[in-house]
């Protein structure tokens, strides 16, 4: 008997933790948290439901009922990995090979904490065999790089895990790829985000008339050849693919970039040939003088129209010493007003006068192609989770040949 429990992420967006378990088997799918906890005390988060209910996973010298065990995560976005900061067992963890490659190069440039955890990552379209369970991960879209759907079975049902994703990206191949091999498989349970059926369509068009990342390319285009301001963006550093367009955009229209020292490093390690300019500081060594272009913030000041500025909400005050400039919100934190900061965010530029713009392109799937998504996968059983109203996304999704389901926190099902 194969047993599915679901630990969290059944009416956030995020904080998705789900377990399969044998006999002697077991894999958790994403181990993430919805909310950053000043809490340490891991009895007390358990308790406030911040971290699943695993005590042997969080505390030391801990006997573990399974001879097998994994916990494999979807993409590094922290609402599906902050959990693993509280790891005290030397449960492996996998990653895509994308990811780990993303996680080594955030933690080397200071954009990520350093994680003592037995971390692994796993080829896309390969299977990794966890005692009784297999696990396959596929290549996804998502606005995190190295996204993955994730494939489960015992040999005789299988599961699967969306993990988060999106039809207007630009790798609409992968999430097809994966779609037909869930397909295939013929999915005893299928768990699909439903995040765009938390907000009304008219309250959020994010969600009902998504911008391509094309788009993005382009709207930054025309403001680098119209706007004489100084233009500052704002992005998050696990969305590499938006960096890295970013940079092109602006050099080839000799308006560079110039990126905060991390952020900088970060894209040098995946992008050594690019033209990559860096804001000057003492802290740059001689690796970063061979690699990237130093240039002063006086610079940037006494000729803003030369430039872009990258600048993350921690250095937000170096945009105080900044003429004229157009605030580009490009999904960097803070992400929203459900985030203190953000309302601290419009304060500062209303003080300073600078024009707020979002020019980013959402990570999540419209209703129309999630309920796309579910048909084409055609599961026994539809699973809707990491949403704030996953009723609104069974009720959108009643006609279709797959039994709906809403599971509960912390029940077992058995398959």
């Amino acid at each position: 008997m194969t047993t599915v429990r679901f630990l969290n992420g059944l009416s956030t967006i995020g904080g998705n933790i789900m377990e399969i378990a044998t006999e002697t088997s077991r894999v958790i799918m994403d181990f993430g948290m919805t909310e950053n906890s000043e809490e340490t005390d891991v009895r007390t988060l358990i308790a406030q439901h911040s971290l699943p209910a695993l005590n042997e996973l969080f505390q030391d010298n801990q006997k573990h009922a399974f001879q097998h065990e994994a916990i494999f995560i979807s993409h590094l976005h922290l609402d599906h990995t902050a959990a693993l900061a509280y790891l005290r067992s030397n449960i492996p963890v996998y990653i895509s090979h994308e990811s780990y490659r993303l996680y080594q190069n955030l933690a080397g440039s200071g954009l990520a904490m350093p994680l003592g955890i037995n971390l692994h990552a796993f080829e896309y379209d390969h299977t990794i065999q966890i005692g009784d369970l297999s696990v396959t991960g596929f290549a996804s879209d998502h606005d995190a790089f190295g996204a993955a759907a994730l494939l489960v079975s015992d040999g005789h049902h299988s599961f699967g895990h969306s993990g988060d994703v999106r039809l207007h990206g630009p790798h609409l191949e992968r999430v097809h790829n994966w779609i037909n091999a869930f397909r295939a498989a013929h999915l005893d349970l299928f768990m699909l985000e439903g995040t765009s059926f938390s907000f009304e369509p008219k309250q959020n068009l994010e969600f009902s008339e998504p911008v391509s990342e094309d788009d993005v390319q382009r709207t930054f285009r025309q403001l680098i050849q119209n706007d004489e301001r100084l233009l500052v963006i704002n992005p998050y550093p696990r969305n590499l693919e938006r960096l890295l367009r970013f940079n092109q955009t602006a050099n080839a229209y000799n308006r560079p970039v110039v990126w905060e020292l991390p952020y900088a490093r970060l894209l040098s390690s995946f992008y050594p040939e690019a033209l990559i300019h860096v804001q000057e500081t003492e802290r740059l060594n001689k690796q970063d003088f061979a690699m990237l272009i130093p240039v002063s913030m006086s610079t940037i000041q006494h000729e803003p129209e030369r430039f872009c500025l990258q600048n993350s909400y921690a250095d937000l005050q170096v945009l105080s010493r900044c003429p004229k400039f157009l605030y580009l919100h490009s999904n960097g934190e803070p992400l929203g007003n459900y985030d203190p900061r953000y309302m601290k965010l419009q304060e500062f530029l209303a003080q300073h006068h600078a024009e707020y713009q979002y020019l980013g392109s959402s990570g999540h799937a419209t209703r129309n192609a999630l309920i796309a998504i579910a048909k084409n996968v055609n599961a026994q059983t539809t699973g809707i989770w990491h949403s704030f109203h996953p009723e609104a996304a069974v009720a959108a999704m009643s006609e279709l040949d797959t039994h709906l389901f809403l599971p509960n926190y912390d029940e077992i099902y058995s398959f």
